[in-house]
């Protein structure tokens, strides 16, 4: 598997160029940029994943976030997905 790796303005972007970015406010503040204490994973269904996709993708975080000793929380957007928080 193969990333992009954002290291540069020049690369950022190229990367919101693409629109491969998204920048979405969080949904409470972090009192430290520079140390977040959380990051969220936007599952919104669309060909061709269904929402019951989107929530096994959300199962499969929650377990995963859990066997490294983090909290992991869902939530509806209140649009078309869900969203997987972990902290």
């Amino acid at each position: 598997m193969h990333f992009c790796l954002v290291q540069d303005v020049a690369t950022l972007a190229w990367a919101v160029n693409l629109a491969d970015l998204e920048n979405a406010r969080a949904a409470a503040p972090c009192p430290d940029a520079a140390r977040p204490d959380s990051v969220v994973f936007d599952l919104d269904p669309g060909a061709p994943a269904d929402l019951v996709s989107c929530c096994e993708v959300a199962l499969i975080l929650h377990d995963l976030f859990a066997r490294l000793g983090l909290q992991s929380f869902a939530k509806t957007s209140g649009s078309k997905g869900c969203s997987s928080t972990f902290r």
